[in-house]
C-alpha cells in the first residue's frame, strides 16, 4: 500500500507515516516492476499495534501496586 493509504488505514497523518519511516519503524520496499515504494500491511499492523501497547504501558507508569499501598514505610 502507498504511504497515503497506510496513513488512512492506521488513522494517522501522512507525516506520521514519514516519521515512522525515518525512525526505522516502517521499511517501504520497491514494488516489483513499478519501482514505487510501498509499505507491507503486516508491517504497518505491527507498528500500529505496538504503539497502542506502548501507549497502554505508559498510562500506568505512576500507578502504585496494591501490595505497596497499605505497607508501612521502610526504615531508611
Amino acid at each position: 500500500m502507498t504511504r497515503h493509504e497506510a496513513a488512512r488505514f492506521a488513522g494517522v497523518t501522512f507525516n506520521t507515516i514519514l516519521l515512522w519511516i525515518r525512525a526505522g519503524r516502517l521499511r517501504p520496499i520497491a514494488e516489483p516492476g513499478r519501482g514505487r515504494r510501498v509499505i507491507r500491511l503486516s508491517e504497518l499492523e505491527s507498528v500500529v499495534n505496538g504503539s497502542e501497547t506502548a501507549k497502554h504501558r505508559t498510562m500506568h507508569i505512576w500507578a502504585v501496586p496494591k501490595s505497596v499501598r497499605g505497607a508501612p514505610p521502610s526504615p531508611a
